[in-house]
């Protein structure tokens, strides 16, 4: 990444109901330029760091676009220096 500065990002994702939804949430979100992305579908959360070009918003857009709902209210980001 060209940034050194990252951060992170978790989002309540509803609607994943088995590992294959996860990975397809996963996906997605890494073809966005999401980087280490971890999501379950057992507690409804995808985490992930970005560089502060990718947008949350166009990743949130993505996710929506498979059919799953994101809860806007509860997406946290933050920053962290990339060592």
């Amino acid at each position: 990444m060209q940034n050194d500065k990252l951060q992170t990002v978790e989002l309540e994702v509803h609607g994943m109901t088995c590992n294959s939804c996860a990975m397809s949430v996963q996906k997605v979100l890494e073809r966005g330029g999401a980087k280490d992305v971890v999501v379950s579908y057992a507690t409804n959360e995808a985490k992930f760091l970005k560089d502060t070009n990718v947008s949350v918003d166009a990743l949130i857009n993505n996710i929506e676009g498979l059919g799953y709902t994101v809860v806007k209210d509860k997406a946290t980001a933050s920053e962290k220096k990339n060592a």
